[in-house]
């Protein structure tokens, strides 16, 4: 008899949404939320040398609020630039976690607020910028989903307005305990909603550089950089980031499959 051979199929293939479909799948997907825990869910695929059959899968996941905790404020400077290093923006971000959780993925995300300070004036100055231009609607504020828990963190990234193409970049997320050297990789669906980006598949590789600093309103504190890649059909995006266990994600570089670039960096935190 062949030994019996487990595989979970859930926590790493993410399937992206439109925000009208994440309204829509909210209600349907509505469950008591659970503050102690995140609950993974998923299939367990067994097979033998004559059957395959599934099983559902649970397991509770200790839930975490240090880093995204209600009343926190961070804010971000996000320095948008050409292929040949024209500056196209350069704006502020502000993430406010509620404490919460989302409404479209309660059993493992919570709820961040994101609040686009400039985006009046960017969505003029942008107007005729030609990266998936059928993707046109601006937005003042948003919500976006989180984890945070024992084993992971992770964020949908900032990918509306003029940073839409985060979409097709890899995701910000460590896994602990966070070693040097240490990979992984991911995958992503995309449906409809999302330009010409819609109906494709990427998938993101990551590994951990090491230790590094970041300087935080004149005090430097001790962080974690992570290099990335997302490869798509028509192109790869790069993705470097670092990690504070007290402030997360404290910057993002990104390089896209255009050869733009963007630096999100916290500059403040309330």
């Amino acid at each position: 008899m062949k030994t019996t051979a487990c595989k979970i199929f859930l926590l790493l293939l993410l399937s992206a949404c439109s925000p009208s479909e994440r309204d829509e799948n909210a209600a349907e997907n509505a469950i008591v939320q659970d503050t102690l825990f995140d609950i993974l869910r998923g299939e367990l695929v067994k097979e033998t040398e004559d059957s395959v059959w599934y099983e559902p899968y649970e397991r509770k996941i200790p839930k975490v609020r240090k880093i995204f905790k209600k009343g926190r404020v961070y804010t971000y400077r996000a320095i948008y630039r050409s292929d040949n290093g024209d500056t196209l923006s350069d704006s502020k971000i502000r993430l406010i976690p509620s404490g919460e959780r989302i409404d479209f993925a309660p059993e493992m995300q919570d709820k961040v607020i994101l609040v686009f300070e400039d985006y009046q004036k960017d969505s003029v100055n942008l107007a005729q910028h030609d990266l998936n231009p059928s993707l046109k609607n601006w937005w003042s504020e948003t919500t976006e989903g989180i984890i945070e828990n024992s084993e992971r963190v992770w964020m949908h990234p900032i990918r509306v307005n003029q940073y839409k193409f985060t979409e097709v970049a890899p995701f910000p997320e460590v896994m602990f305990p966070l070693t040097a050297g240490d990979q992984w990789d991911t995958g992503l669906n995309i449906h409809d909603g999302w330009g010409e980006w819609s109906n494709t598949s990427g998938r993101s590789e990551y590994r951990v550089v090491g230790k590094d600093f970041f300087t935080l309103q004149d005090k430097q504190t001790d962080v974690w950089k992570i290099k990335s890649q997302a490869d798509f059909p028509f192109g790869k995006s790069h993705l470097d980031y670092k990690f504070s266990s007290n402030y997360g994600f404290v910057e993002f570089i990104y390089k896209n499959y255009k050869k733009e670039t963007l630096q999100i960096k916290l500059i403040k935190t309330e």
